[in-house]
């Protein structure tokens, strides 16, 4: 089993979050995660016209470093960035656990493996 095979979860995007909604979805994600960290608040915030490069806007300075900080968040809790996005939109334990069984199944699709094999290879009970 190769690296990539047991972790491709982590770099493929769900049929779900690839719908026209996606970025409606994403942003949604990205202002709750914000809404939770009020130190990174803080350091967005802080960010001000004299932080700009040539031809950059402050909106897509602060969008670039909160993803970066979302982006790391979800390494830290070893997931894709897909999988905090579920688990930051999702209203319980139970949402967030049936919304990823469904992104799984739906990856193994994309990936066209058998369900049972890709739970053994992700370590997922069925």
């Amino acid at each position: 089993m190769g690296v990539s095979q047991k972790y491709m979860h982590t770099f493929v995007k769900p049929k779900e979050l690839l719908d026209m909604n996606s970025s409606y979805y994403h942003l949604l994600a990205l202002a709750k995660f914000l809404k939770q960290e009020p130190l990174l608040q803080n350091a967005i915030f802080s960010i001000n016209q004299q932080n700009l490069q040539e031809g950059e806007s402050l909106y897509s300075l602060r969008l670039g470093y909160l993803e970066d900080a979302f982006e790391a968040a979800a390494a830290h809790q070893g997931i894709g960035s897909w999988e905090l996005e579920l688990k930051v939109l999702s209203d319980s334990p139970r949402d967030l656990e049936k919304k990823l069984l469904d992104s799984h199944k739906e990856i193994a699709k994309m990936v066209c493996m058998p369900w049972d094999d890709y739970c053994k290879l992700q370590g997922l009970v069925k």
